[in-house]
């Protein structure tokens, strides 16, 4: 498991994005402070399985493949 850098992050009250980049061949890890436990999940354009991704006590974490290039990465919340 690795950290990977997060940039170019957008959010607003419903969504946020941000691309993460890391080293190849290594787990990227991402915790998020959230509100709420996300609707839906996308990495790299298609939604993440339950297995990415858990929710607990206002703090998200994603987990999912490093890579050099930049990953999209977007997190949905309900209403």
């Amino acid at each position: 498991t690795a950290a990977c850098r997060v940039r170019d992050e957008q959010a607003d009250e419903r969504s946020l994005q941000f691309k993460a980049d890391g080293i190849a061949d290594t787990q990227a890890t991402v915790c998020i402070a959230a509100g709420s436990a996300p609707v839906e999940v996308l990495i790299n354009g298609k939604p993440a399985e339950r297995s990415q991704y858990d929710y607990a006590d206002g703090m998200l974490r994603l987990r999912f493949a490093n890579s050099v290039d930049a990953i999209p990465v977007e997190v949905r919340f309900g209403p």
